[in-house]
C-alpha cells in the first residue's frame, strides 16, 4: 500500500511538470502568433500610406488627375466643382512615385490644399 501511494505522488509530480510545460509552450506560441499578427498589420498600414502611383499627361484638369489617383489607390477626393474652376491645369510625368510626393507636385501653385484623412475599405 505504501508503494502505491508513493507511485501516485511521483506520477502526480510528473503530471504537474508536463502540464506546466504544455502551458509554457502554449503561451510561447500565442505570443509568437500575436507578434506576427501585429507585424503584419503594421506592414499593411504602412503600405497604405506609402503607395506609389504613375500619372502623366499635359494640361490635365485636377478632376482627371484625381480620377486617376483614385483608380490606382482607392483614395477618394472630396471637393466642390466650383473650387476647381480656379485651379490651373497640370502637366506631370510621375512614374512609380510616392503618392504624397505626387500630390505635393500637383497642388504646388494651386489655390487649393489637400489633407489625407483616412482610407476606408469597403466590402
Amino acid at each position: 500500500m505504501h508503494l502505491t501511494a508513493h507511485f501516485e505522488t511521483v506520477h502526480g509530480t510528473f503530471s504537474k511538470h508536463v502540464h506546466r510545460f504544455c502551458k509554457t509552450k502554449t503561451l510561447l506560441v500565442v505570443k509568437l502568433v500575436t507578434i506576427f499578427l501585429v507585424a503584419a498589420c503594421l506592414q499593411v498600414s504602412a503600405s497604405g500610406f506609402g503607395q506609389n502611383i504613375s500619372v502623366s499627361g499635359k494640361d490635365l484638369t485636377l478632376k482627371k488627375v484625381f480620377n486617376e489617383i483614385q483608380r490606382q489607390t482607392g483614395y477618394s477626393f472630396l471637393y466642390f466643382d466650383k473650387d476647381l474652376q480656379n485651379a490651373k491645369k497640370i502637366t506631370i510625368d510621375a512614374q512609380n512615385e510616392d503618392l504624397k510626393d505626387v500630390l505635393n507636385r500637383i497642388f504646388s501653385g494651386q489655390p487649393l490644399t489637400y489633407t489625407i484623412i483616412q482610407k476606408h475599405h469597403c466590402c
